[in-house]
């Protein structure tokens, strides 16, 4: 399973070259991991377990506009004992075709923060991210 995040791109989003601003796309990330967390794991659980973000790697492929109509699609492609992956794609319709405009990959890490240190993720998300997981992307 995909879940599927529409997102709205405001002036102030663009910079001096008249697309969105490479800054940008990791508030757009942000918020399209909020909606899955939300979507998946209960609205705000992910507070409650803690997760920290230890790697984002972003792949920009072609500028995005304000007007533009976009959507991140984000599914899971490892799951391990302390952490997991999500891949992001920010997704753009041309014609009829989707287009890949950006692509992240992120590692996120459950954290207790009492003990600052990573921790089992809980069966519970195991379970329930385990529809989301893909293994070839």
């Amino acid at each position: 399973m995909v879940h599927t995040t529409p997102i709205t791109v405001r002036f102030r989003d663009q910079d001096a070259l008249g697309h969105v601003n490479n800054a940008v796309y990791s508030t757009y990330l942000e918020q399209s991991r909020i909606d899955f967390f939300d979507a998946v794991f209960g609205k705000d659980a992910w507070l409650e377990v803690g997760v920290i973000l230890a790697k984002l790697d972003i792949n920009f492929r072609q500028p995005v506009k304000v007007g533009d109509a976009i959507r991140v699609e984000t599914y899971c492609t490892h799951l391990g004992t302390k952490s997991f992956h999500l891949t992001c794609k920010i997704l753009k319709k041309v014609g009829n075709d989707d287009v890949v405009m950006t692509d992240a990959h992120t590692v996120l890490v459950t954290f207790d923060y009492e003990m600052e240190q990573a921790k089992a993720i809980p069966t519970v998300w195991r379970e329930r991210l385990a529809p989301f997981v893909v293994t070839a992307d």
